[in-house]
């Protein structure tokens, strides 16, 4: 047993720079070299990249990862931007370059960043384990044979009786380290969103710059597609284009501004061709928009309130057929004709008049009942109430209620 234990000790402490399958890259123990906190070397590594290879002594691969890292975030964003953009051929060439180039830039940024990190983690634990192994003084650790529960030592590859391997359980210190560091990314990242926005939009960084200069020198190149797309009546394509000019606020580039109003105008109208007469909701916003890009049509103004009054006349459930108010011995009369449009009975329906003076000031009131009691489904009724007449009377208005006086919507027309 003895001889078992020292020839491992042998074994590690004369190959130490061995492959270990606890490490990405296996490192020799220095001389004079101290115990590495695993966990602390991963969050200086999270914090800048290479500086946890700093501390456990590989200044030479630090200097490497902070190198790498810089060149792909330039790469990334001061140069793999502008150069991709700048692609003539392509009608929208800033959505399209610019999600391929930031997704490539984004993965490998990430990919070389959480290698670090674990590499960090992981090159302490192989120090530590090295410094450990190499140190003939330090008491031998033993553990139980997970099958016959003999005692072996902690580093043994497998049970010198049973022959039972012991590579060691799954190390969750890896999942760990990912975790704190997508964590650490998530709580970072809202703080240096804003800064990083700032900058790209500066003079100091070219991309921004780039991309206008790229859509001015090509300005031309985009008007003449789009004349053509309007022309021939490609208004979908025509209106990517107009998209084009109204982000880069070049709508006012020779008649661009004139066509981006029919285009809106010709594809509103396809629209509303393919919708049915019953649609009223739908017919009336397709021509609400329509009114916006032609405020003066009358045609449109029209649709409007015709939709506007179908659509009150389907929530009603009575219609005012007609109405008028005279003056006969000096009784103020109101009377007129109401339809009921629901879908049921209507009963003990009653009319409620109230006059107002010049100013809209309110002076009196009075009901009456219609003359139908119930009124069922597009039957009509007549109505009518007199009050003793005051020469302040000016207008008067006409309102419905139940018998339990609530009111009931009333489709007025055009009245």
């Amino acid at each position: 047993m003895a001889q078992f234990f020292m020839k491992r000790k042998k074994g590690n402490r004369m190959n130490v720079a061995k492959k270990s399958k606890d490490a990405l890259f296996d490192v020799a123990p220095k001389k004079n070299m101290t115990q590495r906190n695993p966990w602390l070397s991963a969050f200086l590594s999270g914090i800048l990249p290479g500086l946890g290879q700093n501390y456990n002594g590989l200044l030479l691969r630090g200097l490497v990862y902070l190198i790498g890292i810089n060149i792909i975030l330039y790469v990334g964003l001061g140069y793999l931007y502008p150069s991709i953009m700048q692609v003539p051929d392509s009608p929208l060439p800033i959505s399209f370059w610019q999600i391929l180039s930031s997704t490539v830039a984004v993965l490998i940024f990430f990919y070389i960043y959480l290698h670090c990190i674990m590499d960090a983690y992981i090159t302490a634990r192989t120090i530590n384990k090295s410094l450990a192994s190499i140190n003939v003084s330090q008491e031998l650790r033993f553990t139980k044979c997970r099958k016959c529960g003999y005692d072996i030592g902690s580093d043994a590859e497998k049970c010198p009786v049973c022959g039972v391997k012991h590579e060691g359980g799954f190390n969750f210190g890896y999942i760990a380290v990912i975790g704190v560091t997508v964590i650490a990314f998530s709580v970072l990242y809202p703080l240096f969103q804003r800064p990083l926005n700032k900058i790209l939009e500066s003079e100091r960084f070219p991309v921004a710059k780039k991309l206008e200069k790229t859509f001015d020198d090509n300005i031309e190149q985009h008007y003449n597609k789009l004349v053509s797309s309007f022309n021939s009546k490609r208004y979908d394509k025509a209106l990517e284009i107009l998209e084009l000019f109204s982000s880069s606020e070049r709508l006012d580039y020779k008649d661009v501004k004139s066509i981006y109003t029919k285009t809106h105008i010709a594809t509103l109208e396809k629209q509303n061709s393919l919708i049915p007469q019953s649609n009223v909701k739908e017919k009336l916003k397709i021509y609400k928009q329509l009114l916006k890009f032609g405020p003066h049509n009358s045609e449109y103004q029209n649709r409007v309130r015709y939709y506007e009054n179908q659509i009150e006349r389907e929530e009603s459930d009575l219609a005012l057929l007609r109405r008028r108010w005279y003056l006969r011995s000096g009784l103020a009369t109101v009377e007129g004709e109401v339809k009921n449009i629901s879908k049921g009975a209507l009963e003990r329906v009653q009319v409620i008049i109230t006059w107002y003076d010049n100013d809209g000031n309110m002076l009196t009131s009075d009901s009456a009942f219609i003359e139908k009691d119930p009124i069922f489904p597009e039957h009509t009724s007549f109505f009518q109430v007199i009050k003793l007449y005051e020469p302040s009377m000016k207008t008067a208005k006409i309102e419905f209620k139940d018998m339990d006086g609530n009111s009931i919507a009333t489709y007025l027309g055009e009245q």
